[in-house]
């Protein structure tokens, strides 16, 4: 008969529990930054065709965007700046992120896109 002291099971419920842990406070801000990220991409996607749409039209389409992501306000005011041969969109925002056992955090995002046609 082996003897088994357990030691094993131990260790390894404490290599899960902080893995749970790992990622249960890691999540808020994982999703913060995917959801700049997303918004990143749509402001590089308006910025490549800037050239058939007007101001206005852009900062609709990033509006409607920014609200579908569930991001600030603020997020929605971007600027857009033509040049000859390009365009640039940027903003910036405050993003609300509530931390388990920590509380509310504020990050700030500032996504930018340029283009050149």
């Amino acid at each position: 008969m082996v003897k088994r002291t357990g030691a094993s099971a131990v260790g390894c419920l404490v290599y899960l529990v902080i893995i749970a842990g790992t990622v249960w406070f890691a999540t808020p801000y994982a999703n913060a930054y995917l959801d700049y990220y997303r918004y990143t991409d749509a402001l590089k996607q308006e910025a490549k065709f800037a050239e058939h749409h007007n101001d206005n039209e852009i900062q609709f389409r990033l509006k409607i965007f920014a609200d579908s992501l569930g991001l600030p306000p603020g997020a929605s005011a971007v600027q857009v700046n033509r040049r000859k041969d390009g365009a640039t969109i940027m903003g910036t925002y405050l993003q609300t992120i509530n931390v388990p056992l920590v509380g509310p955090r504020k990050i700030r995002f500032n996504p930018r896109a340029e283009e050149t046609f």
